[in-house]
């Protein structure tokens, strides 16, 4: 954007954002809404963001503000995200801690006692509406990161935050009744976790080594496995009537953070090596990190592979979409999972083969292609 459309951009919008600084109420909220939503499809350049956004996280941590009141700013923030590129760290992170403590009721107050302040949590009920709204604000912070400000959070220091905030999008996964709202959970879980298999897909045998960047990223989504996997599988095995719409997110939800975390390429050649060893003095944080040494792969499999049996235990559904998301859920694992979960590959064979001759041509196909797929996957790795 030229200097002159940001100038006018920045004239127009001025008085709204100062209204609403001055006088947090939900009409001028409104009116900045109507403002946000009339602007062309341009993108924002990230110090008018900034700008805007000011008054809106003011907003956020006004803890008697009311339920339309926060939807409304929610609803702000959703719309200049969008227009976006958050280019700043320290923006992320205090957005995703704001927008957590909307999501869960907490209050954060200090008090003082003597000369030491000190933080106490004060928790409310949310409602339905909030959380929803909370939980597609985090998703789309989350996607209008650059690359670079994106796997900054997957470092030993910002886990801890990322960490909570993967644990409050589960807890609503798991306990909240609204599909929508479980759907968005979800699929804001595959958001933060950065699930992006396509660079470790294990097909090729002489694939370029995972970056440094990526295999921390890694062991940082492995620290959440145990949470995730438990979670999802809940969701999976619970209300049959829940619809496939859910289930099918949820195949994919567990199967791509499995495939992030175990990934076959990740496996390293040295099994007692721990990426941190040297790297990181604080060992309270260092605790957060799991070491992914031989030790933990063996249990690892293990546990996802008794999880597996509980999820596919279920057998053939009803609905075609998502018998074909169980074989979707099959072949991610067994092209990046083969040898990591090397005891669940019998299970996931069976699935594909199961469903050769569903009565739907869309999964009977893809279960011939996915096991032809497999075939040269093991055909390659007895070849090198």
């Amino acid at each position: 954007m030229c200097v002159c459309g940001m100038a006018e951009l920045f004239n127009q919008l001025r008085p709204f954002c100062v209204a609403l600084a001055q006088h947090p109420f939900l009409e001028n909220a409104s009116n900045l809404k109507d403002q946000l939503q009339s602007l062309d499809d341009n993108r924002l350049p990230h110090e008018l963001f900034e700008y805007i956004l000011f008054p809106l996280a003011r907003v956020l941590k006004i803890y008697s503000a009311s339920e339309a009141l926060v939807l409304t700013v929610l609803d702000c923030i959703i719309l200049i995200l969008r227009k976006t590129s958050v280019e700043k760290e320290a923006v992320v992170s205090d957005l995703m801690s704001l927008i957590c403590s909307k999501a869960t009721g907490v209050k954060m107050t200090k008090r003082h006692d003597e000369d030491t302040a000190r933080l106490s949590l004060e928790t409310s009920s949310v409602s339905e509406e909030i959380r929803l709204s909370c939980i597609c604000c985090l998703r789309t912070l989350m996607e209008s990161c650059n690359p670079r400000v994106r796997q900054s959070l997957y470092i030993l220091e910002k886990a801890p935050a990322l960490g909570h905030a993967v644990s409050v999008v589960l807890q609503v996964a798991t306990s909240d009744l609204a599909r929508s709202l479980r759907l968005e959970a979800m699929k804001c879980l595959l958001a933060l976790c950065w699930c992006s298999t396509d660079a470790l897909a294990g097909e090729a045998v002489d694939a370029e080594p995972v970056s440094q960047d990526v295999r921390l990223h890694c062991q940082v989504i492995a620290s959440f496995l145990p949470g995730v996997v438990t979670s999802i599988a809940k969701v999976i095995l619970g209300d049959s009537k829940q619809g496939q719409t859910i289930l099918s997110m949820a195949f994919l939800t567990w199967s791509s953070v499995v495939a992030t975390a175990m990934s076959d390429r990740l496996m390293p050649q040295d099994m007692s090596l721990d990426m941190f060893q040297s790297k990181d003095k604080d060992m309270g944080k260092r605790q957060l990190i799991i070491n992914q040494d031989k030790r933990w792969w063996n249990d690892t499999a293990s546990k996802v592979h008794h999880l597996l049996k509980r999820i596919l235990s279920i057998g053939i559904h009803s609905h075609w979409k998502l018998r074909l998301s169980v074989c979707q859920f099959a072949k991610m694992l067994l092209q990046n999972c083969n040898q990591s979960l090397e005891n669940c590959v019998p299970l996931l064979v069976d699935v594909l083969v199961a469903h050769l001759n569903d009565d739907y041509k869309q999964v009977s196909v893809f279960s011939r292609q996915a096991l032809d797929s497999f075939s040269v996957i093991v055909v390659a790795r007895g070849m090198s």
